[in-house]
């Protein structure tokens, strides 16, 4: 069917020599997935993927997007490690990991952690400079990190990256939007946004909105994968 060979952005191709045709239907009958035969390779760019390590961030300055982010993952049975600032500060991170997800969490937290005597020694500190210095390291060898929602202005301020969040310094009194549900518009061309509908519902609790900036450090600007619509009210 030709149709079906005209693949949408973020389709998955698995050959078939490398998996069992029984396991492939009790796997779209149980999940509810369309999956069907091709009679040839399409003529398309592809991206093989591997199960990327993941690390979750678990500061001792307790964080409630912690707790959600981790069981996301456990009932969408995705593998993943947390990791701790005395992990963090003790560097290697990329013998371990490919990916490394901050929670939604103030950067005072995240840096400083517990003061000394409020906490035995273990738990205080936060990652500190060593830490902070070892997540550049991670980067620069390829690794990834991930920022969500409040951490985003630790990784800004202490990357350096060529964005700012627009909300920063806005009052309440001028901009307030806690706990709303907001659409958001997708480059569904990204591979970041592969299988995405263009329009899709995001949660906004306190969320920066970026604007980017140019750099000269890099050799390609910063990306935006998603944005709010502008609305303009007469």
């Amino acid at each position: 069917d030709t149709r079906r060979e005209k693949l949408p952005a973020g389709a998955f191709i698995i050959p078939s020599g490398s998996v069992n045709k029984n396991f492939i239907k009790k796997l779209a009958d149980s999940l509810h997935l369309q999956i069907y035969t091709l009679s040839k390779k399409p003529a398309v760019s592809f991206y093989e993927l591997k199960k990327p390590r993941v690390g979750l961030y678990k500061s001792w300055v307790a964080s409630m997007d912690e707790g959600w982010t981790r069981w996301l993952f456990e009932q969408f049975e995705i593998p993943f490690q947390n990791i701790t600032d005395a992990e963090i500060k003790a560097g290697n991170l990329n013998r371990r990991f490919d990916v490394i997800i901050i929670p939604g969490q103030w950067k005072k937290a995240i840096v400083e952690g517990h003061k000394l005597g409020t906490m035995p020694p273990r738990y205080v500190g936060g990652l500190g400079n060593r830490g902070v210095e070892n997540l550049k390291k991670f980067v620069e060898r390829g690794g990834t990190i991930i920022g969500v929602n409040s951490s985003c202005e630790f990784l800004i301020d202490s990357f350096q990256l060529p964005v700012s969040n627009t909300l920063k310094d806005v009052k309440s009194n001028k901009f307030i939007c806690n706990g709303s549900i907001l659409n958001m518009e997708f480059n569904t061309e990204h591979p970041v946004a592969y299988g995405m509908d263009r329009v899709q519902p995001v949660v906004f609790n306190r969320s920066p909105a970026f604007k980017i900036h140019p750099s000269f450090k890099d050799k390609e600007s910063a990306k935006a994968v998603a944005k709010y619509p502008i609305f303009i009210r007469h």
